[in-house]
């Protein structure tokens, strides 16, 4: 028998133990870890922890704080092991994993953070969605949004600065949130207000202006826009209006607080323009009837109704009216010519100017022949009248003073040596001191001169046969078959033909001589005769 002996050597009893407070949760995820295993095995000699994340720990410790991170768009798990060692090399493992949810980051900008009343910002979300999918807005003055990028007014009634906390609750569907605040100041209340007793009249207009503006202004600013400007609370100001047309003036009252914020009101007054009566007659004296194109130069369309007068002879409500002015007494006459103009709008105004209507004169005279022959003379009978110091006669036409003579009646012979009836205008002008001139014309119809004339064989042997060759004139034409012909051969023997033939006989011892008589008459009853 023998005996052999070992030693055999068993370590101590060791076990990896641990707790956590949560295996789950939003990013930054603080997880406390209990360590069961410290105090309970002795026979431990080392820890070795691994929080899955990269990180680790050989401390000794019966409690452990680690904050898990998640700043990706998932969800990630991370595995936690503890792995516990004996001095013999003993060892034991135990693992949980943690799931870490990612985390939410609320984000926004504004595009301003402060301004006038009312302000109007614009939220930009720039949280990290996906992950942050849902959103609550609260604005501060009790009006909340759900919306991803919002808009919202500030309205601020007071006399002073007020700020709004604005906040924004940014959620992920496992519910993991996040708030971001801002603050948004709106400057004071001001408000613009005025009233006009009235808003439109006829130029020079004065304004009446009631100034109701409530708030904390410091500054007013009225433009009247017609130039004219005030700082003044409740200022005055007159318009002029001498243009055409009715001036519409934005009067314009802009006022501000401390902050430069500004409010602006406006009301429309009307400025009636200013009516302005002119004229111009295309002649202010002149002789009797003396016509007057009158031009209205009133500031139209301004001016829209007229009245003339024209002293005590008439009136006219036309444009631009022509009227003519008789004087048949011996003086000058004043006529004195009003225009009243108005507007649609009731504005007026009128102008008078003086028109003058020399005295009188009447050229007139009667001629009791104006039919004649040649070389006959008219009786002239001049019946002209007025205030006449000049006479001009012109007997034929040709434009020249044939004569000047003033007497009551005179004779004036006319003569006509063409073959046709010639017309001639008689006409005679008169002028008075102010060379007014009038004028009476008459035709004059002068018939052809008849000139009676033959020739003949004056001598012969009985029986002798004469031939008469007629060479009556028509003026300076022959008469030839136109006229009408007495023929009287002095044998008591006669003929109407144009050249005739006559036969003589002597019946006796001596020779006997005749007498030839021939009368010539035109159409127009002219005659002359010749022997």
């Amino acid at each position: 028998m023998d005996t052999t002996t070992k030693n055999i050597t068993v370590h101590p009893h060791i076990n990896a133990e641990f707790s956590v407070n949560t295996g789950q949760g939003c990013a930054p995820l603080p997880v406390t870890i209990t360590n069961g295993s410290f105090g309970k095995y002795p026979g431990i000699s080392n820890y070795n922890w691994s929080f899955g994340d990269g990180s680790t720990s050989n401390l000794p410790a019966s409690q452990y704080q680690h904050v898990y991170q998640n700043t990706t768009s998932s969800t990630q798990t991370y595995n936690l092991q503890l792995i516990v060692r004996n001095l013999g090399g003993c060892t034991d493992t135990m693992s949980q994993p943690v799931k870490v949810f990612p985390q939410v980051f609320s984000r926004f900008t504004t595009d301003k953070q402060e301004g006038c009343n009312p302000l109007d910002v614009t939220f930009t979300n720039t949280s990290n969605m996906p992950v942050a999918s849902s959103f609550v807005w609260t604005f501060g003055d009790g009006v909340s949004s759900s919306g991803t990028n919002v808009s919202h007014i500030y309205i601020n009634n007071l006399s002073k600065d007020t700020t709004f906390r604005v906040s924004l609750v940014a959620s992920s569907a496992e519910y993991c949130t996040d708030t971001q605040f801002v603050d948004i100041k709106v400057y004071s209340f001001i408000d613009a207000d005025f009233s006009l007793a009235q808003n439109n009249l006829c130029s020079p207009f004065p304004l009446s202006i009631t100034n109701n503006s409530r708030g904390g202004i410091t500054s007013y600013a009225w433009d009247f826009r017609d130039g004219a400007t005030s700082t003044q609370v409740t200022p005055s100001h007159t318009y002029i209006n001498r243009t055409l047309t009715d001036q519409v003036r934005d009067l314009r009252l802009v006022v501000m607080n401390s902050h430069g914020c500004r409010d602006t009101m406006e009301r429309q007054v009307i400025v009636f323009p200013e009516v302005k009566a002119s004229f111009i007659p295309d002649v202010s004296a002149g002789c009797e009837p003396l016509l007057v194109s009158f031009t209205n130069n009133s500031n139209e369309p301004v001016a829209a109704y007229y009245t003339w007068t024209f002293g005590n002879k008439g009136t006219s409500s036309e444009v631009n009216p022509v009227f003519s002015f008789s004087n048949l007494g011996s003086s000058d006459s004043i006529n004195v010519v009003r225009l009243f103009a108005s507007s649609v709008h009731g504005c007026t105004d009128d102008t008078t100017m003086n028109i003058k209507a020399y005295a009188h004169i009447n050229a007139d005279f009667k001629v009791v022949n104006p039919q004649l022959c040649s070389h006959n003379a008219i009786t002239i009978s001049n019946t002209s009248s007025g205030g006449i110091t000049t006479y001009f006669w012109d007997f034929d036409g040709d434009g020249k003073n044939d004569s000047n003579r003033s007497d009551a009646q005179f004779s004036e012979t006319y003569y006509n040596n063409t073959p046709d009836p010639v017309i001639y205008p008689l006409q005679l002008i008169v002028k008075n001191n102010h060379a007014c001139y009038d004028t009476a014309v008459h035709n004059i119809t002068v018939y052809p001169k008849i000139t009676a004339g033959f020739t003949m064989d004056s001598a012969g042997c009985h029986p002798l046969e004469v031939q008469f060759a007629n060479t009556t004139l028509n003026g300076n034409a022959l008469l030839g078959s136109a006229g009408n012909y007495d023929w009287y051969f002095g044998d008591m023997g006669s003929s109407a033909e144009l050249n005739p033939v006559k036969i003589y006989n002597n019946y006796g011892s001596t020779d006997i001589t005749r007498v030839v008589k021939l009368v010539a008459t035109s159409v127009y009853m002219c005659k002359d005769s010749i022997e």
